[in-house]
């Protein structure tokens, strides 16, 4: 959990701000409206001070992943494998 976190945490600046998670959602094609994108920020950002702590983060992501295997995959989807066209070291699809 703590390297998903880290990878989404783009400024390093030990929370995931709102300009981390556009960088983050503009990375894998995904398009909001403003209104939308303050939506989902907001479900993640449980204590709504204004960014995602790793305290959100476990209370929101955590709840749906596997942490029992160190990895921040969901059980029920494929394992991923990385993408060999992208020069990015956080690209990722499911087989």
């Amino acid at each position: 959990m703590r390297d998903a976190f880290m990878a989404l945490d783009h400024s390093k600046s030990g929370a995931v701000t709102q300009d981390d998670f556009k960088v983050f959602l503009t990375h894998w094609g995904v398009k909001t409206t403003e209104e939308k994108f303050s939506e989902l920020f907001n479900y993640f950002d449980a204590d709504k001070d204004g960014e995602i702590s790793y305290k959100d983060f476990l209370g929101t992501v955590g709840q749906e992943m596997q942490p029992d295997q160190g990895c921040y995959w969901r059980r029920d989807m494929a394992r991923p494998t990385r993408i060999k066209s992208c020069k990015s070291d956080h690209c990722w699809h499911t087989a």
